[in-house]
């Protein structure tokens, strides 16, 4: 996601899928950590909250809204926390299961998708194991950061893809959707 001015862009979603040393079973692991770019000059992009880690967190989505303020979406602790610019935590507005998060220009209502992240997560995160994997496919609207009031809940239509029902994630513990609001 970029900041209103365009001179940051922050990126979430890190995850790695790897094989064993000796070509064996194949492991997804999520790191819980956002990082922030400077997107003019050439500067090593930063952390910006979290950690890099192998799992040590579940953070799939980032967005910004016009004042500035970052959201972070939180998988494994229903949660969307909003930042300021300079990384300090602001508010934590409560979502089952989040993975992507935008915010209107004009209301600056919150949109939060979730659905199931897939796969061996489930099995795999410390943060996820023994947890229900029933997880619905929704879309919550949030009045705003500011009143983080439920606005409205819309249940979201299985995704039919290629090769046979995959729901809304892949087998490998990823996200191979994605989600928009046309503002």
């Amino acid at each position: 996601a970029f900041s209103p001015d365009g001179r940051r862009l922050y990126l979430a979603g890190y995850s790695n899928y790897y094989r064993d040393k000796g070509g064996g079973r194949a492991e997804k692991t999520w790191l819980g950590g956002v990082t922030c770019l400077d997107y003019e000059g050439d500067t090593p992009a930063r952390i910006f909250t979290g950690a890099m880690d192998k799992n040590s967190g579940l953070t799939p989505g980032v967005a910004c809204d016009g004042q500035g303020r970052v959201y972070v979406t939180d998988f494994i602790r229903d949660a969307v926390d909003v930042f300021d610019a300079d990384g300090k935590l602001l508010k934590t507005v409560t979502v089952k299961r989040p993975v992507f998060a935008t915010v209107s220009p004009k209301t600056g209502e919150l949109y939060v998708f979730s659905w199931n992240l897939n796969g061996a997560i489930w099995a795999t995160h410390p943060g996820l194991k023994g947890q229900s994997t029933q997880v619905p496919a929704r879309l919550t609207v949030i009045k705003s950061a500011d009143d983080p009031e439920r606005v409205a809940t819309y249940d979201l239509p299985r995704v039919i893809r290629q090769g046979g029902d995959a729901g809304w994630g892949d087998p490998t513990c990823g996200s191979d959707v994605r989600a928009a609001v046309d503002f």
